[in-house]
């Protein structure tokens, strides 16, 4: 069979076709406890491609089985997003494959996605009052990802994504660009572990959503950071940043390891490894910088000096503490030693 579907009722029409569909089901039947095979297939215009592949049972409503769905084209799919962001996909593919077991009996409903695997390709973003992409990601993947709905349970495996970019700009009036993705009237997502009001009757406390990510592998990604709130403009690069993590997770005083590295300038670098916890945030960990050159921060301090800096490095090692407790003011701290190398200045 073969679908036509035009959808007008969005600022940009959407349009698309389906063709190749198959939709089977072997021995269905409302008889209580029976289940049939069924097998549901079909692909767009776009190479895009759907196959679910499982059970169904009628009497209870239930199924089980595989999902697949790969190379869907994101920026094909803008006319339903695009009034909710303030970027523009300017490329990018997805592909997804889980596992799933669906029930509905008795008013109640399950859902569970079980080794949920997906992968993003050539992504770009680019706000629309720019010429240049802010966010470019060759390549993300996720691995060994389970969803159960109904523990409110969410472990993945591993996130893992290599020779990205980012970049960030400081406007003269001090807004940061990455700030400013989402429209003013948008209400920002309610975080895990954080309840509004009134969503449960009669004050009963709801089980709240547990997050846990196993493994984080960033590789080889490059952030390059305009400030332009400054006289003259601050542009920092680094580069080689990567980064890796271990048992990220929403769970109260749940802890995880993490080590993070990058250039800085083409010159310096900096690196920080230690233990973590998001609930409360705190984060203990062992710093180290080298040479890394103080000259393109002159604009931040020319006003509290009369003297331009003409040279100078900064080395330090040390331990970097930083703490913030729900009820109580965040506090950070270092010790250890620093040095400032070749260092000259004129009036």
């Amino acid at each position: 069979a073969k679908v036509r579907f035009s959808d007008a009722s969005r600022g940009t029409p959407f349009r698309t076709a389906l063709g190749g569909i198959r939709i089977e089901a072997d021995r269905l039947t409302t008889e209580k406890g029976k289940t049939a095979d069924a097998r549901v297939s079909f692909s767009t215009e776009s190479a895009e491609s759907f196959n679910l592949k499982g059970n169904l049972s009628l009497s209870p409503v239930a199924s089980e089985g595989s999902v697949a769905v790969d190379n869907v084209v994101l920026k094909k799919y803008s006319p339903y997003f695009a009034e909710a962001v303030r970027f523009d996909l300017t490329g990018g593919t997805v592909s997804v494959q889980t596992g799933y077991r669906f029930s509905q009996a008795e008013g109640k409903t399950e859902l569970r996605l079980t080794g949920l695997a997906s992968r993003v390709a050539n992504l770009r973003l680019r706000q629309r009052d720019e010429k240049e992409d802010f966010l470019n990601v060759p390549e993300l993947k996720m691995t060994g990802a389970d969803i159960d709905i109904d523990r409110k349970q969410v472990v993945v495996g591993e996130i893992e994504t290599t020779k990205g970019s980012l970049a960030l700009r400081r406007s003269a009036g001090g807004e940061l660009n990455v700030a400013r993705l989402l429209p003013d009237a948008t209400p920002p997502p309610t975080p895990f572990g954080v309840l509004r009001k009134g969503e449960v009757g009669k004050g009963e406390p709801e089980k709240l959503w547990v997050a846990t990510l196993k493994n984080v592998a960033v590789d080889r990604y490059a952030v390059r950071f305009g400030d332009l709130s400054t006289d003259p403009p601050v542009e920092l690069q680094f580069d080689r940043i990567r980064l890796r993590a271990e048992n990220v997770a929403t769970e109260k005083n749940r802890h995880g390891k993490f080590s993070f590295s990058t250039g800085y300038d083409r010159e310096g670098t900096l690196s920080l490894a230690g233990t973590f916890s998001l609930n409360p945030l705190s984060m203990r960990g062992k710093l180290q910088a080298k040479t890394v050159p103080i000259g393109r921060m002159q604009p931040y301090y020319t006003k509290g000096v009369k003297i331009l800096l003409t040279g100078g490095t900064v080395s330090a090692e040390g331990t970097v503490s930083l703490e913030a407790p729900k009820d109580a003011a965040p506090r950070a701290g270092f010790s250890g030693e620093i040095f400032v190398n070749d260092f000259s200045s004129i009036d």
